[in-house]
C-alpha cells in the first residue's frame, strides 16, 4: 500500500481518512530544531492514540526517521531507522 500526502511545513493541519479503519486523522507538519528536521504529528479525533514522525537529513547524506507511536495508557513504541547514502 502506498500513500502520498502533501506536507505543509507551516504547521497548518491536514485532515485525511485512515486507510486502516476509515477514521478521521488530523496531521500537523512543521520544521523544528532550527530547520534541522521535519516533524509530523498525526492524531485521531476522540482517540488516545497519536504518532509523531521526525525526519532528519544528516550532513553526510544519511536520512534518519524516528517514529513514536503513543497507544494510550502510557504505552509508547519508538523506532529509529537510519538510511545510509549509497
Amino acid at each position: 500500500m502506498t500513500k502520498t500526502i502533501p506536507l505543509h511545513l507551516d504547521g497548518s493541519p491536514t485532515v485525511e481518512i485512515s486507510p486502516v479503519d476509515k477514521s478521521q486523522v488530523t496531521g500537523v507538519t512543521k520544521m523544528e530544531e532550527g530547520g534541522k528536521c521535519i516533524t509530523r504529528n498525526d492524531y485521531g479525533a476522540g482517540s488516545d492514540k497519536s504518532q509523531i514522525i521526525t525526519r532528519y537529513l544528516e550532513k553526510n547524506g544519511d536520512y534518519t526517521v524516528i517514529n513514536c507511536l503513543m497507544l494510550g495508557e502510557g504505552k509508547v513504541i519508538e523506532t529509529k531507522n537510519i538510511y545510509n547514502k549509497l
